[in-house]
């Protein structure tokens, strides 16, 4: 609802703040043991999620008139969760971690439980996103973006394409709105926008600096 915001750190502590007055922070979650390296809420914001390197993804209940309550650790055994996305209904979600693998977990009724483990990646998963159309992406320090396709009416996900255009490390991935477009940014300074139109032999690139994309 936009009314909260939230934060990870170092020091191992979700803050979650008044999204209208945010110098007025409301809660500390402080069961993590080690940096929080990701936080996100679920769309129809009921929950809120934080992804720690002690390699528990942590899921907590929001109510309007009390602090989040945790209700779900999940372990997943990646040696350090990094990367948190949701679907836009909620009903998915997708972690990356430094063992490389991509894992997502059907949160209907908030209660994650594990679907699929997709290990495709050579090196650790830095970012997950899915699209408005329930495509994932997953980016990597293997220098790829991956993308998962299948996750509705029943089929079974699978990889549909590793786009290794970038010449370093892989860091944030993102769809637009529509789910026409996505956009990666990597270590080597460029952001690639890929166009999505599986009728096409290849993914149509459009690259740019990042001083040029500002």
């Amino acid at each position: 609802d936009s009314k909260l915001t939230a934060s990870g750190s170092d020091d191992n502590k979700v803050r979650v703040y008044n999204a209208l007055q945010p110098r007025a922070m409301q809660y500390v979650l402080d069961e993590a043991t080690d940096r929080i390296f990701s936080v996100i809420f679920s769309p129809d914001s009921e929950l809120l999620v934080s992804a720690s390197l002690d390699d528990k993804v942590r899921v907590y209940r929001l109510s309007p008139e009390a602090a989040p309550r945790l209700e779900y650790t999940v372990d997943p055994g990646g040696h350090g969760v990094t990367a948190l996305a949701f679907s836009q209904d909620s009903k998915l979600l997708a972690t990356g971690a430094l063992d490389s693998r991509v894992r997502v977990y059907d949160m209907k009724n908030g209660v994650p439980i594990r679907k699929y483990t997709f290990a495709d990646a050579t090196d650790s998963v830095y970012s997950v996103g899915f699209s408005a159309s329930n495509l994932l992406a997953a980016g990597s320090l293997d220098k790829k973006v991956r993308i998962y396709d299948g996750f509705e009416h029943g089929a079974t996900p699978a990889l549909r394409k590793a786009l290794g255009d970038a010449k370093d490390w892989v860091f944030p991935v993102a769809f637009s709105g529509d789910s026409q477009l996505l956009a990666s940014g990597s270590a080597d300074a460029l952001v690639y926008i890929y166009t999505l139109s599986f009728m096409l032999p290849k993914f149509p690139k459009f690259q740019y600096t990042l001083s040029d994309a500002a």
